[in-house]
């Protein structure tokens, strides 16, 4: 999206807005309808935020945009909260960026836990609520790996890898690295053939990831 695009969504809202606020006055059976074109409003702008990468005031409209959306309205429930789970996502991945595994977790279990509940009314959500996942299997792979735990790290990156429906190339370079760092660990414990065994693992994953890129 572009900061045009927001601005022109914005004037056809306020404009049914109004125009269903004339309606409710006159009318109360138009409240539902009031409200959706509301929580429309709140998402538009959190959108427009989290398109400027302010995510945590895009999550608060977003979390209006639930809030006052009527409960029956199940698509534009499940959008609403997978634009929160997505924000949830992205603040996860600063936290992860700076090292704060833990933060992290707790965001992209709110993520999957968002993902889940649309999910289980509409299954096309399938692959998001997977994707979440993944990103928690990373999560904890990249907080064992920065504790020196890589043989476990390399299990999580293994089941993110398993886990994720798409774009499963930067956990594939975590599990290179991971078995890089065990074949380091080996080769100073003079270990050389489990070494050797641990170097292979890694050139093979970052060699068919290569493949799997030029195809």
């Amino acid at each position: 999206g572009t900061d045009k695009n927001f601005e022109d969504a914005k004037y056809f809202y306020t404009k049914a807005h109004l125009m269903l606020i004339a309606c409710y006055l006159s009318d109360k059976t138009y409240e539902e309808d009031l409200k959706q074109v509301e929580a429309a409003i709140f998402n538009n702008y959190g959108r427009q935020l989290q398109y400027q990468g302010n995510y945590e005031e895009a999550l608060n409209e977003y979390r209006q945009a639930l809030e006052t959306c009527p409960r029956d309205m199940t698509e534009d429930v499940n959008t609403y909260k997978k634009s929160s789970a997505y924000c949830l996502i992205w603040l996860g991945k600063q936290c992860s960026d700076g090292k704060k595994y833990g933060d992290a977790k707790e965001l992209y279990k709110k993520a999957h836990e968002m993902l889940t509940e649309c999910h289980e009314s509409d299954k096309s959500y399938e692959n998001d609520m997977k994707h979440a996942q993944a990103l928690l299997f990373n999560n904890e792979g990249n907080f064992l790996s920065h504790q020196g735990r890589f043989n476990d790290a390399a299990k999580k990156f293994q089941q993110a890898i398993e886990t994720c429906p798409r774009s499963i190339t930067i956990y594939k370079h975590n599990l290179a690295l991971c078995y890089q760092d065990l074949g380091l660990k080996c080769h100073t414990q003079n270990e050389y053939e489990k070494a050797k065994e641990f170097y292979k693992k890694a050139h093979d994953i970052l060699a068919d990831d290569k493949k799997y890129e030029n195809e």
